[in-house]
Formats: structure tokens, C-alpha cells, sequence
């Protein structure tokens, strides 16, 4: 038996046996084929597999034209030959240490090597798998077909009676403020369905599963499968590596998306914070490079014609009065062009990076020292060179490396990104990782999703390396039904619908100059910005990383002298908000209902926080359930409106006297 910690493997015979105190996986190999016969929730005593039911079976995994022939609607395995099992305990870029079991298989027919890896964390119930491939042969057939490509089965057991959600997202916030669906579905027919995730819960005893699949959103993979997840009779079939057939026929090793699957019992919030426990677990955030209140002009629609050093100078006074602790340089500091220039194909090389002269005489030295005097983090737009898949990669690095020594810049906004192929994803993941180690992990990088042409990560690909840009919003847009006007209810909007399944903590959430642009809006929209006062605008962001989306140095005084108290507090209480797992709750914002968050600390012997949002809604009362904070002392923090609340055995009644006002308290 091989140990690490409580995780382990176990050979007998032909089984396989791996886990840890929480969860284990029984797999049978015949022939170098696989079958999981035992999928087991220790916790809860809760078996999940079907029986051996004999070789018709559908195996574990497939590649669809080189592991696994389809012959009709049937897939048909060659023999494989297993020719080693090791396990090995692997850092990841967080300093997690994490068990992996190894499986080395090989197909001499087709002279195609696959890894089969497994990894846990000991101690947490999760398993997590990904498959390694290798052939100088490309899979057979037609290569612009959907395949039959399958990560990882779960054959639930047909004496199980589930039912379950899964849950898409969506990019290229540009055109969308709809940025998820959920669907439900149960175990009395077959389903084809689309996301990054999907849960299923047993109707008799509440044991669920969760199934996080970490690759960019649906719509952002390239064509390779019908769905992502298949439900079969009683094959949970999760689908698509991330894998086309092109990518073959070299000597080189190709590795699919991961997926995570994970165990929880009781109600669907108890599924969220497992999924949140494993995503805490995994990126490990350090407050001080993590954690951000950030600065970026560009909201205003004026860094063209007003960016230079005298401009950001004064743009860092005013962080520095806020307490703002970031400021970042858009588009429009480079010397070789505009992101335009880049995204219509321009030639990039490292002239195209350097600094502007004529708008930055002194580049950014008088800048950074500024900054660095004022205690602020600079920040820079920048684009790896994607139009030859990313092959420059290491160009790059040097590129963010020479402004990170020399002007003290530590996070980099990654703008138009654009993964087209396999080669081109493992060489931009191969950019991160060099600049995250060349750094010692000093640089992390603002992920921009809102591109509307371009294949980009998303929410669960690459995000340990940083965190999320997620939209860009504007006040100066006439036209009322375009995506990109701000509205901050559907700000609010879009940060509740993502929090219940991406961690807040991984967010950028804009607020803009509130002041600005008032003859955009007609005067009877009651949604309008200027219907709101500044202290509820920025309350939205108080649960993410907040983001001044404009020139500060152009907010007014009244913002100032409203917004230094309260973002006092959100510094004051950030660390034991983003140290807990933030869950929506209420109802869905749309500018007339009562909703918020709730942060729940992982320890039971720490505090918890609430935001409650009362929107344009009549009612001044407004009750909220939540069991997990029975028998705790409730105090309010703040309020941008006169708050009272009574707190009851497992609910609190809230009164907010003004519409499009919000309290926020802690649960000791």
C-alpha cells in the first residue's frame, strides 16, 4: 500500500483502491481497460455505483477514434496494456501538497500511450482526474464530427432516485448580461446537458455529488462533443478533453481539462460551500497579492485622449485619498499601437511594448516611485502574443518581468485573449506559470472575459494565477437596451447569479462615476445610476474585489466624503469576508427585490458576515432563513439607511427605511 497522509492505494489483484478518510474509488482493470466499481462516500456511508454488470459495459474513459472505435452508436475498446501504476505527492503553484496515482497505459496497435492520474487532498472528499495522451497517429474519422470523447463516467446505481441541476456560464460579457443557466433534471430519462458543473442529489437520503469540469465555458471550447455532460440510463458521462484530433501526430503530450467531483449531504447550500471548500482549498489566497480595491480609467471613455504621466500622477493623489490600493495603466501606454491593432492581426514584437514617450517622458519611474510613496500597487494592460498561438510565450515573460523589476508592476489586465488551438492554450498556460515562478508568485494577472469574438479560460481554467475582469460597463451609451450601460442592479445581478458557483473573491466588480453621463438616461428610469447614492453603488462590490471603473481623479468631493468611511469598513472586515464562503441569497436582483449575501466561516468559532440589499422595492420589511447561524449574536456594522432588525431562532427580520439602501452585518 502506498500512503500519503490518510490518502492512499491499495492493489488487489485486478482492484484498484484509492481515497482518503472521506471518499474512495474502486477501480477493476481487464485488459487496460477500466471500470469503477465502487465509488464510496465514507462520511456518509453511501455507496453511488452500480454493480459490475460484465464487459458490455461502457469503460471509464474514451478518445473517441484511438481509445474506443465507434462502430455505429457503439464504441468498441482494444485491448490496452497497463505497464505501471506509481504515485507520487505533488506542490501545486499554491504550496498545496496533493496525492497522485498514476496509471501508464499503452495501445501497440495504434502505438498510442494514455496516463490515467487521479489526485486528492488528503483529508477533503474529492477526487479529481484528468487523462494524459500521446500518438503519432491521428484518431480515425471524419475530424470535424462530434466524438465520443469521455473524461470520466459515474455509473450511479439504479437504486438510486436523484434529482439534479446542472449549470452553464457565459463569457463575452460584451453582449450578455445573462451569465448563467441552470437546469434541472432527474434520473427518469436521458439528458444532454451543457456547463462546468452539475450535481445530483439522492431524494431519499440527501448524499449528493457534485461535477466541476475546469475548462473555459461551453460556448468558449472548440468543437469537439455534443455536450458536456450525458446522462445515459445511468451513466453519469462526463465529456470533451479539450482535445481535436489535429492536435496529434507529433511526439508530444497532451493533457485533458480536469474534473472534480465531490460530495456533500444535506440542502443545495450545503453542496455550494463543498464546491466553494474544494475551490478555497485549491487557490489558497494570499491577502496582501490577492485582495484588491483597484483603480482603471478606462470606464470613463477618455484614456485616449487623456493618458500621460502628469494625468496618471494625478489619478494615483486620488487612490491614495480613497485608500484605494491599486492603480492600473489601460490600453494606450504602448508605444507600437492599440489593442485594435492587435486584435486586426498587427505584427507584435517587443518594440510593440515599449513605453510611449511622448505621453510618458520619464516612462514609469516618476510614476512607480509615486506610487510606491503612497503605499498604492501599480497594475498595466497588457496582451500576450496570440497571433502565432502563443509560441513567443517566453517574450512575453520578459516583457512583464522588466516592468515588474523596474517599476515594482504586479498585476497585469490580459486583454484578447484568444485560444484557437490545443498548442495555443498549453503555451499561454506555459506563460503563466513561467511569470507566476519567475516572480516568485509576486505577479498575478486580471483575467478579461468580455471579448466578444474570443476563445478565452473563463471562470475554472488557469484562475489559480489570478482573478476575473468581468465586464465592461459604460455611462455614456444612449441606446437604454445595450448590454454595456451600467445599470447597477444588473451589476448586482451578475455578481449574484456567479457567486453561488464562482468565488467572489475571484471578481472584479466595477463601480463607475455615478455623476457623469445623466443625459444618457431618461429622467423617468427609476434604474438610472443617478436614482442611487454612492454608498449603495459601491455596497455592491463590498462582497468581491471592488474596481473604480473611471478616472478617480474626476469623482467628486460628495463621492469622497461618502465613500472614505465605508471603505474604511470593507478593509476593516475584507479578510474575514473572503476567508469565509459567500453564497447569494434573496431573491434575484432586477431593480425591485430584496437580495444579498451571506458569508459563512468556515470555522464555526468565527464570524460571519450578512449584506442585505432592499432594491426599489416597496416593503420595508424583509425576512431572511438561514439555519446555519442559529443561536449567534447579530450586530449591524452599517447601513446606508436608518436599519432596525429583530433576530429571531433561525431568521432575521430586517428594516431598511429607503429604497435602494443596504445594511451590512456580523454574526458573532
Amino acid at each position: 500500500m502506498e500512503k500519503f497522509k490518510d490518502c492512499y492505494l491499495k492493489k488487489e489483484d485486478k482492484f484498484f483502491l484509492f481515497g482518503n478518510s472521506k471518499i474512495e474509488r474502486k477501480i477493476f482493470i481487464e485488459k487496460g481497460n477500466f471500470f469503477t466499481i465502487s465509488f464510496y462516500d465514507k462520511e456518509n456511508k453511501k455507496e453511488w455505483i452500480e454493480d459490475w454488470v460484465g464487459e458490455n459495459s461502457l469503460f471509464d474513459f474514451s478518445f473517441d477514434g484511438l481509445i474506443g472505435i465507434k462502430t455505429g452508436s457503439e464504441l468498441y475498446f482494444r485491448p490496452l496494456v497497463l505497464k505501471g501504476v506509481k504515485v507520487t505527492v505533488e506542490k501545486e503553484i499554491s504550496g498545496n501538497e496533493i496525492f497522485k496515482v498514476i496509471f501508464s497505459l499503452s495501445d501497440n496497435f495504434s502505438k498510442t500511450f494514455i496516463k490515467r492520474n487521479y489526485l486528492l487532498y488528503p483529508q477533503l472528499p474529492y477526487i479529481i482526474v484528468e487523462s494524459e495522451i500521446l500518438s503519432e497517429n491521428y484518431p480515425s474519422g471524419d475530424f470535424y464530427k462530434t466524438r465520443e470523447n469521455i473524461i470520466d463516467i459515474i455509473r450511479v446505481s439504479k437504486k438510486i432516485f436523484y434529482e439534479g441541476k446542472s449549470v452553464e456560464f457565459f463569457t463575452r460579457t460584451d453582449k450578455t448580461n445573462q451569465l448563467i443557466e441552470e437546469k434541472v433534471f432527474n434520473s427518469s430519462k436521458n439528458w444532454d446537458l451543457r456547463g462546468n458543473f452539475i450535481q445530483i442529489k439522492d431524494i431519499k437520503d440527501n448524499c449528493g455529488i457534485f461535477i466541476l469540469k475546469e475548462s473555459p465555458v461551453s460556448s468558449d471550447l472548440r468543437p469537439e462533443v455534443s455536450c458536456d455532460f450525458e446522462i445515459f440510463e445511468n451513466n453519469l458521462k462526463v465529456m470533451g478533453w479539450g482535445i481535436r484530433p489535429e492536435d496529434f501526430g507529433i511526439l508530444k503530450w497532451r493533457k485533458s481539462y480536469k474534473v472534480v467531483i465531490g460530495l456533500f449531504k444535506g440542502k443545495e447550500i450545503d453542496s455550494l460551500i463543498s464546491l466553494k471548500k474544494y475551490q478555497m482549498h485549491k487557490y489558497k489566497f494570499i491577502p496582501e497579492r490577492d485582495y484588491m480595491i483597484m483603480a482603471n480609467p478606462w470606464g470613463d471613455g477618455n484614456v485616449y485622449n487623456n493618458l500621460c504621466e502628469k494625468f496618471v500622477l494625478k489619478e494615483l493623489e486620488g487612490c491614495y485619498k480613497f485608500g484605494i490600493t491599486h492603480y492600473q495603466i489601460d490600453d494606450g501606454w504602448q508605444g507600437g499601437g492599440k489593442a485594435i491593432d492587435i486584435i486586426n492581426n498587427k505584427f507584435i514584437d517587443k518594440k510593440f511594448w515599449k513605453v510611449d514617450k511622448n505621453r510618458f517622458p520619464h516612462s514609469f519611474y516618476k510614476i512607480s516611485e509615486r506610487a510606491k510613496k503612497l503605499g498604492i500597487t501599480l497594475g498595466l494592460w497588457f496582451v500576450p502574443n496570440r497571433n502565432n498561438q502563443y509560441k513567443n510565450y517566453l517574450q512575453d515573460v520578459e516583457t512583464i518581468l522588466d516592468f515588474y523589476k523596474k517599476f515594482g508592476i504586479k498585476v497585469f489586465k490580459l486583454d484578447a485573449i484568444n485560444i484557437q488551438t490545443k498548442e495555443a492554450e498549453e503555451n499561454f498556460e506555459l506563460f503563466l506559470k513561467e511569470t507566476y515562478e519567475k516572480s516568485n508568485g509576486k505577479i498575478v494577472f486580471n483575467f478579461d472575459v468580455t471579448g466578444v469574438m474570443d476563445r478565452r479560460p473563463g471562470y475554472f481554467y488557469l484562475s489559480e494565477y489570478g482573478n476575473i475582469f468581468l465586464e465592461n460597463r459604460y455611462t455614456n451609451i444612449k441606446n437604454d437596451y445595450a448590454e454595456k450601460k451600467y445599470y447597477p442592479y444588473k451589476t448586482l445581478k451578475n455578481l449574484w447569479q456567479l457567486s453561488k458557483y464562482v468565488l467572489p473573491q475571484k471578481l472584479q466588480i466595477e463601480i463607475l462615476n455615478i455623476s457623469l453621463n445623466k443625459n444618457q438616461y431618461s429622467e423617468k428610469d427609476i434604474l438610472a445610476p443617478f436614482n442611487y447614492d454612492w454608498e449603495y453603488c459601491f455596497g455592491i462590490t463590498m462582497f468581491s474585489n471592488p474596481l473604480f471603473w473611471g478616472e478617480i481623479s474626476n469623482f467628486p468631493e460628495g463621492a469622497l466624503k461618502r465613500l472614505k468611511e465605508l471603505i474604511l469598513i470593507y478593509k476593516k472586515y475584507r479578510d474575514e469576508i473572503f476567508s469565509s464562503f459567500i453564497i447569494p441569497i434573496g431573491e434575484i436582483p432586477n431593480g425591485f427585490n430584496w437580495t444579498g449575501f451571506i458569508a459563512y466561516p468556515e470555522n464555526e468559532n468565527k464570524n460571519g458576515f450578512i449584506i442585505v440589499f432592499r432594491e426599489n422595492n416597496p416593503k420595508k420589511f424583509y425576512e431572511i432563513y438561514f439555519e446555519k447561524f442559529k443561536n449567534r449574536k447579530i450586530s449591524l456594522l452599517y447601513s446606508s439607511s436608518d436599519c432596525n432588525f429583530s433576530y429571531l431562532k433561525d431568521s432575521i427580520k430586517i428594516e431598511l427605511e429607503k429604497p435602494n439602501s443596504f445594511a451590512l452585518f456580523v454574526f458573532k
